[in-house]
């Protein structure tokens, strides 16, 4: 058997595409990576105060957002019953004072 047959078709050169550098211009990874953190923030997917951070923000879903929603809108409403509550109080020491 001939050893020609088990040659590569192509001979390797130290070519550009070889050495392993890149056309990119300095600065343009940094770039791309400040410009993608600040989307990520924008659309929800990160913390402003965890930008740097891996760990990112999930978007809720389905029963956790309405659990969520259930939630704060029942913070709401104790606020204000105990702010009438409050004012209801204070209200009735008033009025004993002024007997």
């Amino acid at each position: 058997m001939s050893e020609s047959q088990y040659k590569a078709a192509f001979r390797q050169s130290l070519n550009q595409c070889h050495i392993g550098s890149t056309d990119v211009p300095h600065g343009t990874y940094e770039m791309v990576s400040k410009a993608f953190k600040a989307w990520e923030i924008r659309r929800g997917f990160r913390d402003e105060e965890g930008a740097d951070s891996p760990q990112l923000v999930k978007p809720l879903r389905g029963v956790a957002l309405r659990a969520k929603l259930a939630a704060e809108s029942k913070r709401r409403v104790l606020a204000g019953e105990s702010s009438k509550n409050a004012e209801k109080q204070a209200k009735k020491t008033t009025k004993k004072i002024k007997k």
